[in-house]
């Protein structure tokens, strides 16, 4: 599976670099590395992002798979159960849920980028 910064993990939601130094010893992650997002899906708080390879075992993948199967599009779900911050408390299967940020430090990010957005 690939994964990039759409709807995977970004540093406005995730401690990146903590996050990018614990994928690179994962053992599903074949290939993870850190990239700018480029301006126009960037914001003040969401600029760089991880891109990943990553390969499951077939028991974690039908584990996630019976989770989202009968869900309206399944195949895009598997990627927000993998590392989508707000569906890391259903499953876990990279164990990245300890680098979100917690909501009060989204909070205060999300009054900075309407600062930002109101220049």
């Amino acid at each position: 599976m690939y994964f990039d910064y759409i709807g995977g993990i970004e540093n406005e939601h995730f401690y990146i670099d903590n996050a990018l130094d614990y994928l690179k010893n994962n053992e599903f992650v074949i290939e993870v590395k850190k990239e700018e997002i480029p301006y126009y899906n960037s914001n003040v708080n969401r600029t760089y992002g991880l891109t990943m390879k990553v390969i499951f075992t077939t028991t974690i993948f039908k584990k996630m798979w019976d989770y989202v199967k009968n869900s309206e599009y399944p195949s895009s779900k598997i990627k927000d159960l993998v590392c989508s911050y707000y569906m890391l408390d259903k499953i876990d299967p990279l164990g990245i849920k300890k680098f979100v940020k917690s909501k009060k430090e989204l909070d205060e990010q999300e009054k900075i980028r309407d600062e930002d957005d109101e220049r």
